[in-house]
């Protein structure tokens, strides 16, 4: 199936994608729930924004509803092991909190252990944020500019990632496309090391969330010289975006709420309108401006048609690219 999705043109495979995402707005039943602790599986290890995610809204949740609501880290084989559990969930309690390469893995990889148009429905995104591009303290490079020379001609830039197919490498692919830059590609096992090296001159350039760099930029081990989102970071409002020097380019790591197909439509409906007044609270929305992230919180129809416009889009960059899995 995945061969078949590559050979599709990008407006017949956005459309496909569309429709198999949206949401039904017909008004059915919602049955009483939950009726046991409900789980939300983060396919990440614990630490992440997508584990902050689902802990701050998890917390909030379980009071509305009355009922345990328990985050399960299952990191793994770039996320598919903890997102196959959810596919495979016939609890009804069982909900998954994901991140943006799971609209990137289905042009990855050649075969999934699960479908993610036929075995998700989307709930609500939660939050989402630019990456700053980052440089070591001591490093010369003073903007997005710098990135570009440093890949031109015959040289080659070198760019760090917290793994293969993570937001960090597709964003440099995207760049690297866009610019034809010779790109050397450094994935790492997690952020952390990655960022070390950034830090130590052994990498020249990193994309990354700002909920693990902030810390580092503020005391002047990294430099941050440009952030991919449409407009400044409220946590960085002097770090000029990457639109700023070529207009039109956006990219964003989102972080968001899907289910089995398995559990009934009202009922999502339910759980995503809990979701969003939770998320649109001050509390919550001060929370995780201290993690640099915006709040989503859309209606389940409108996160569909995101995922769909972002697997199309990541899809021709794997293509484009010729990036294959680890």
């Amino acid at each position: 199936m995945a061969t078949t999705r590559r050979t599709l043109n990008r407006s017949a495979l956005a459309a496909l994608v569309s429709v198999a995402f949206a949401a039904p707005l017909c008004a059915q039943t919602v049955p009483a729930w939950p009726t046991q602790a409900v789980k939300i599986v983060v396919p990440y290890a614990a630490g992440g924004t997508t584990d902050i995610a689902a802990r701050i809204l998890g917390n909030e949740l379980s009071k509305k509803w009355g009922q345990p609501v328990v985050v399960e880290n299952k990191p793994g084989a770039s996320t598919q092991i903890g997102t196959d559990q959810v596919a495979k969930s016939k609890d009804g309690h069982t909900l998954l909190m994901t991140a943006a390469p799971f609209a990137v893995n289905p042009s990855l990889f050649a075969k999934l252990p699960y479908d993610t148009i036929k075995d998700f429905k989307p709930v609500t995104l939660v939050v989402r944020n630019g990456l700053f591009l980052v440089t070591g303290g001591n490093q010369p490079f003073a903007n997005i500019k710098d990135l570009v020379e440093a890949g031109k001609g015959d040289k080659t830039v070198s760019i760090a990632s917290p793994a293969n197919g993570s937001m960090a490498h597709m964003v440099a692919e995207l760049i690297a496309d866009q610019h034809k830059l010779n790109l050397l590609h450094v994935p790492y096992r997690g952020t952390p090391p990655a960022l070390s090296d950034v830090v130590g001159g052994q990498v020249q350039f990193m994309f990354d969330n700002p909920s693990s760099s902030l810390a580092l930029i503020k005391e002047g081990k990294l430099k941050a010289l440009a952030y991919t989102a449409p407009k400044r970071s409220r946590a960085l409002p002097n770090v000029p975006t990457v639109a700023e020097t070529f207009p039109g380019f956006e990219a964003l790591n989102w972080f968001g709420m899907l289910a089995p197909s398995s559990m009934d439509d009202a009922l999502l409906d339910r759980i995503a309108r809990d979701a969003n007044e939770i998320l649109k609270s001050k509390e919550v929305v001060e929370r995780f401006d201290k993690e640099g992230v915006e709040i989503g919180a859309i209606p389940r129809e409108a996160f569909g048609a995101y995922l769909a416009v972002e697997t199309v889009r990541w899809a021709r960059i794997v293509k484009a690219r010729n990036i294959k899995p680890d």
